[in-house]
């Protein structure tokens, strides 16, 4: 038997059996301002929509009534991911109002479906949602110290939810089944005077 035919060769499991490179986006908002957000198509807004200025995402005061989102339209990761923004608000009433950000979404029109994490500067409220055909659910509401543009994050893997505000976990994790599937995105709770996000990143978890 020649030699050569003993040699150990590593093995190279198929494509499909291999670990999949996890999928991670961002944007800083550096451009040129917009109404409403766009990216160049990357993202799609609601019909109350965020806008882009002075390089940062901003509301549509003229609409601050309302809630406003945006959706990544080219997230091409997995239904478990997180999505994090620095998070800058004034003019807060309280209760549930807030600017944060989304996952699992796939809202469009003024049709809203996802779960999402706001945070307020008057009381420092950071409330978390799920919006099912525009029926909102409060999952829970934690009070911390308000941070102008600290990190509002929210992740999502399998029915597990998981807040975290300034780098820190908030609470416990929370479980909900509502929504299986959807994208990262951004959200404003009305009402507030001002409220912007800035460098946004969401990933697979």
């Amino acid at each position: 038997m020649r030699q050569d035919a003993l040699k150990a060769y590593p093995f190279k499991p198929p494509l499909r059996f291999q670990a999949q490179p996890k999928i991670t986006v961002a944007d800083n908002f550096n451009r040129a301002d917009e109404t409403p957000l766009s990216g160049g198509g990357n993202w799609t807004t609601t019909t109350h929509h965020l806008n882009l200025a002075s390089n940062a995402v901003s509301i549509d005061t003229t609409d601050a009534g309302n809630n406003q989102e945006a959706v990544y339209a080219s997230w091409t990761g997995t239904n478990d991911h997180y999505s994090q923004a620095d998070a800058t608000t004034t003019g807060s009433p309280g209760g549930a109002a807030g600017i944060g950000v989304s996952v699992r979404s796939t809202s469009s029109g003024t049709n809203e479906n996802c779960y999402f994490c706001v945070i307020e500067n008057s009381a420092g409220n950071l409330s978390t949602y799920k919006v099912v055909n525009n029926s909102f659910t409060q999952l829970r509401q934690d009070v911390v110290t308000y941070v102008a543009g600290a990190i509002v994050k929210l992740q999502i893997s399998g029915t597990t939810l998981t807040v975290f505000y300034n780098k820190v976990q908030i609470g416990g994790t929370i479980t909900d089944s509502a929504i299986s599937s959807g994208k990262p995105g951004l959200f404003y709770s009305s009402n507030l005077t001002t409220g912007k996000l800035d460098n946004w990143v969401a990933a697979d978890l």
